[in-house]
């Protein structure tokens, strides 16, 4: 028990989306102490990669901070689309352009990408609880001005501003398409469910003809043991999920799609990988907008597709981590065909 917690710890410290930071229960301590660590050296939120750069504003009082990558052919003359990726808990926006590689199809499509940071490494996403402690302020707020400060400061085509993450960045860019519709063409949640309140018990759900309809694309894995297929509790923490069929029918159901989708079992490029891949495609929704679904069959917690795929232990954890999809050539492919 006490390996396992330590290989916890030093896992954190690497992996966004494919540690094990809900592995074990009581290790709010160490991750507190992995927080304060982190944020006393400056240079585990700064880049190194090329044209990234670290950018800050205050918001209610608080200075919060992103990374900003634009691409080598940006000149400051066109609108550019503008994706926003969102860390999973216990991560950074730093560790985000790592494990997607964002940055790198962002050069080649010609879109600006922006990594922010949450308070406490975490997105305060609607459950009123997450891991190493109860996630702090007002984000759903911080993203909005984000989002002008972007526009104020960059060249973004305001019809095609997006929003992904992974778990706990996952959870927020489902709730971020229900808060901030208005603002946003699309979102592609990755292992991540519809935050269900605390208090309440209810779903944040989209609801039709008050949720601007917008396009969403969901990566689950069926093996995940952190956010799980069937919902509920989010392991480690008290803060509860709706399941993946409840996710994807208040989305359909919002935007007014057909309710049978399109269902694809994809062919097994890698079989010894253990997983294989279901694509559900709605359509025929409101305002040209589109709900489609891909399902790991067999895939765990992970951003897939990513080579920060850990070791055997991490995986024993954590589960499989499919080579059947690339999460981010995936998600700016579905990206490139919506607009407001």
């Amino acid at each position: 028990m006490k390996t396992i917690k330590i290989l916890c710890a030093v896992i954190l410290s690497v992996f966004v989306m494919n540690s094990c930071a809900f592995a074990q229960e009581g290790l709010g301590n160490r991750v507190r102490e992995m927080q304060k660590r982190r944020n006393q050296n400056p240079q585990s939120y700064i880049s190194d990669v090329k044209n990234t750069v670290q950018k800050s504003f205050e918001f209610e009082k608080v200075k919060r901070t992103f990374l900003v990558h634009t691409p080598p052919a940006y000149d400051g003359k066109r609108d550019l689309p503008l994706v926003l990726a969102f860390h999973g808990g216990i991560g950074t926006g730093k560790q985000m352009e790592q494990t997607t590689q964002f940055s790198a199809l962002a050069d080649k499509e010609n879109f600006i990408v922006v990594y922010p940071d949450g308070i406490n490494n975490q997105w305060n996403d609607g459950r009123g609880a997450a891991f190493g402690g109860e996630p702090a302020g007002n984000d759903f707020g911080f993203v909005s001005a984000l989002i002008d400060y972007l526009q104020k400061n960059y060249r973004v085509d305001r019809k095609r501003i997006y929003a992904t993450g992974g778990s706990n960045g996952g959870i927020f860019s489902n709730r971020l398409g229900v808060e901030l519709s208005d603002k946003l063409a699309a979102i592609a949640p990755v292992v991540g469910g519809l935050p269900i309140d605390k208090t309440s018990g209810k779903a944040f759900a989209p609801v039709f003809g008050k949720t601007k309809p917008l396009s969403v694309l969901m990566v689950n894995g069926t093996d995940d043991t952190f956010v799980k297929w069937d919902g509920g509790t989010v392991r480690g923490s008290d803060g509860r999920v709706t399941s993946v069929a409840e996710t994807v029918a208040a989305w359909t159901k919002a935007n007014g799609c057909e309710v049978k989708p399109k269902i694809e079992n994809l062919p097994d490029k890698f079989p010894d990988d253990g997983t294989t891949l279901r694509r559900e495609t709605y359509s025929n929704c409101k305002e040209k907008s589109e709900v489609v679904f891909y399902a790991i069959v067999g895939g765990g917690h992970g951003w897939h597709g990513s080579t920060s795929g850990g070791s055997r232990m991490t995986r024993s954890l954590t589960g499989k981590l499919s080579r059947e999809i690339n999460s981010t050539e995936t998600i700016w492919a579905f990206f490139k065909l919506h607009s407001k």
